[in-house]
């Protein structure tokens, strides 16, 4: 496989969250990433699995006519790497300075195989991804452009606030060609469901790169039942 990181020290296992996989890790070394830096290409053997543990990585693949397919955005105790057949379906590329725990796959599997306990936190790791998948196809394929960048943002706001939360403050390390891309929408239409959200006074943006959401059941209900 042909990596694209820069190799630092062993990586400091404090700061993962996912310590279940501390047994496949004890000679992991971490990488560092630049922002548009690329962790793996399409069709790269597929090694390893990786925990972001600071950054954002951005995971798509190119169509035949040069189009760009955006399947998700990974934070801080996300994994990425999922492969099929050993390599690699995807592109994966850092957009923010991003390091990343690599976790070899064969000493993964060597634990799984030993350790029932991890074996099903490997299972429950695959059927949240599948399940997303399923999300983010619905998404697509039924909601609204006014839904597509409410449920957008609304995962971002899950992401760091608490499930009862009344509002939430988050940040925003892609740029709007790249929510377009994910949405499968304009960059156009991005922006205009975004001032249309903010006019609403669903969102307030103070600065370059960051979203208020005052009140997130308002956002949540324009992320389920949001019209045109």
């Amino acid at each position: 496989m042909t990596m694209h990181v820069a190799i630092e020290a062993p990586a400091n296992q404090a700061t993962s969250t996912l310590h279940w996989m501390d047994a496949a890790c004890t000679s992991v070394n971490s990488h560092t990433l630049h922002a548009n830096q690329t962790l793996f290409h399409d069709g790269d053997d597929a090694n390893f699995l990786y925990e972001v543990l600071e950054g954002t990585l951005m995971v798509f693949s190119i169509l035949p006519d040069g189009r760009r397919q955006i399947f998700d955005f990974y934070h801080a105790g996300d994994i990425v790497g999922l492969s099929h057949n050993g390599a690699h379906y995807s592109n994966c590329v850092a957009i923010a300075p991003t390091k990343v725990r690599c976790i070899p796959q064969n000493a993964l599997a060597r634990v799984a195989s030993e350790n029932p306990e991890i074996a099903i936190k490997l299972f429950n790791f695959a059927a949240d991804h599948v399940f997303g998948l399923q999300s983010h196809f619905i998404m697509l394929g039924r909601k609204s452009a006014t839904e597509k960048v409410a449920s957008f943002l609304l995962d971002l706001v899950h992401r760091v606030a608490d499930e009862d939360a009344i509002c939430a403050r988050v940040e925003l390390p892609m740029k709007r060609a790249e929510i377009a891309d994910y949405l499968g929408m304009t960059i156009e239409t991005v922006s205009r469901n975004i001032s249309k959200l903010r006019s609403a006074g669903i969102i307030e943006l103070p600065e370059q790169g960051v979203v208020i959401v005052p009140d997130v059941s308002r956002l949540e209900e324009h992320a389920n039942a949001g019209s045109e």
